[in-house]
């Protein structure tokens, strides 16, 4: 598991990568790549950046995964007379890297530019997009709108995902 890590996902082989990126339509930079086949997503931990440290000091951006969702076997009769174990499984499908690239792109007028790949929820309220194509190839981007994308509402936080990940302890995603 990669440094600040406490989770992963499940592992993925460069078949699933590249079968990923078919389905995108881009390919993914190198550095995020690396960072599917090396820890495949899973919770990070951040210092808390809040004045109030009182609940341990620290935060989670949750990173998404390719293949959680495989990952869920629930039959629908179990999930009703479990309730917990649902909420359980619906939050791993809320981490898995193709279902929110799917649900980002669909059509309205909030979805995001395709270009832009969801690759992680931040605390609060965000997600961090990663720049496929286009100006800034790489980047790594900031989305503070809990409504969907708006141009305005985004700003830049690294400049590739490995400076991301090195620099994430300094970034304000809250």
């Amino acid at each position: 598991m990669l440094p600040g890590f406490v989770t992963r996902g499940p592992r993925v082989g460069e078949a699933g990568v590249a079968a990923f990126e078919g389905r995108c339509g881009f390919r993914l930079p190198p550095d995020y790549r690396q960072f599917l086949l090396d820890q495949n997503g899973g919770r990070r931990l951040i210092p808390q950046q809040a004045e109030d440290e009182s609940d341990g000091g620290a935060a989670e951006v949750e990173f998404f995964s390719l293949g959680a969702a495989a990952t869920v076997a629930m039959p629908h009769a179990e999930v009703c007379r479990d309730p917990e174990r649902w909420h359980e499984q619906w939050l791993v499908l809320t981490r898995d890297l193709g279902l929110r690239m799917e649900g980002a792109r669909e059509a309205g007028t909030r979805s995001y530019p395709p270009e832009l790949l969801p690759v992680a929820d931040t605390p609060v309220i965000g997600v961090l997009l990663l720049r496929l194509a286009g100006r800034g190839t790489g980047a790594v981007l900031h989305c503070y709108d809990p409504d969907g994308y708006e141009p305005g509402h985004v700003n830049k936080v690294a400049g590739s995902f490995a400076e991301l990940l090195r620099d994430l302890d300094e970034y304000e995603l809250g």
